[in-house]
């Protein structure tokens, strides 16, 4: 799930205006020349070393389907299972990124990047038959002048990746991990007086088999998904706060929320305008790598297994 990248382009703004509800616009405190200082971050969202240099604490990183992460820590252990630290991704590449401001607020000193990207990840032979996946991606990136930080980021997929990414997770292996990280004394530790009494692991794989992969016409992916728990055990499996969102029970966890029980239901197009979600299918219409719903596969040839040990070596990676 390669979506993001190194940003270095030059910089097309497009003016969007505020207006106060008088229709009388308040003194501007910030010009547009002033969003070229996004560059002088030298963004990489892969570089987890400097998020607290692009973040704050109250930034965030939302795709609809599965989510909203907010703060650094919680930004990274999301970011990271789109990245080649994942165990179900053994190399992630670009191909094609264009960028440009596509709003500012002279008042508040917010700049609007939005991000069309073609990108492609090979699929760890250890989860997945090893298919690489192709794949288009808007990301909408909000920069605060004032603060020097990314304050929001939205990310936008078709729902032929999405189905095409998580139903190549739907394997004998991924149920495997989840089952072994669930039942693990760690997490069992972690639920405490919350764990499943008697659950064995052939109950475990049998429920899993039981759910569906994501629900409704938009894929959603944060409800009781098999989806929800194939990202979640990324993070319980180094995380054991993320135990709690593993659980076939609804289990509160330190924060008091419960996931991977009911979807949020948050739809795309709240987030992204019809009109940008026409340039991305436009985007992937003229690219090489990608078919016009912004998926391609191209399969493994042979499909060949690693030892557990690689697999094993690689989740090691996330930290």
């Amino acid at each position: 799930m390669n979506i993001f990248l190194n940003i270095q382009f030059t910089v097309v703004i497009l003016l969007v205006g505020w207006i106060n509800a008088d229709d009388t616009p308040p003194p501007p405190s910030f010009t547009p020349d002033q969003c070229g200082a996004f560059l002088g971050l030298q963004f990489d969202i892969f570089k987890f070393d400097e998020y607290d240099t692009y973040f704050d604490a109250t930034s965030s990183i939302t795709l609809a389907q599965t989510g909203t992460y907010v703060g650094p820590s919680n930004m990274e252990e999301y970011v990271r299972f789109s990245s080649d630290s994942s165990p179900y991704v053994a190399m992630r590449r670009n191909y094609a990124t264009d960028v440009v401001v596509t709003g500012f607020d002279p008042v508040t000193g917010i700049c609007k990047f939005s991000i069309y990207s073609i990108s492609g990840a090979d699929l760890n032979p250890e989860f997945t038959s090893g298919d690489t996946v192709n794949f288009g991606a808007i990301v909408t990136l909000y920069y605060s002048i004032p603060k020097s930080k990314v304050g929001t980021i939205y990310v936008f997929y078709s729902t032929a990746f999405l189905e095409g990414f998580f139903s190549r997770l739907r394997t004998d292996e991924t149920d495997d991990f989840i089952c072994d990280t669930l039942l693990s004394p760690t997490c069992l530790n972690a639920l405490g007086d919350n764990a499943e009494v008697g659950l064995t692991k052939q109950d475990c794989k049998r429920r899993l088999s039981e759910t569906p992969l994501t629900e409704g016409e938009e894929l959603f992916v944060d409800g009781n998904t098999y989806g929800c728990r194939a990202l979640h055990t990324v993070f319980a499996a180094v995380n054991p706060t993320h135990c709690a969102h593993i659980a076939f029970a609804p289990t509160e966890d330190y924060n008091g929320k419960i996931k991977c029980q009911v979807s949020d239901g948050l739809s795309p197009s709240e987030l992204f305008t019809q009109a940008e979600i026409d340039r991305f299918f436009q985007t992937c219409a003229s690219s090489p790598e990608v078919d016009d719903n912004c998926f391609r596969v191209i399969p493994r040839n042979p499909p060949t297994k690693n030892s557990k040990k690689g697999k094993r070596a690689k989740m090691g990676k996330m930290g």
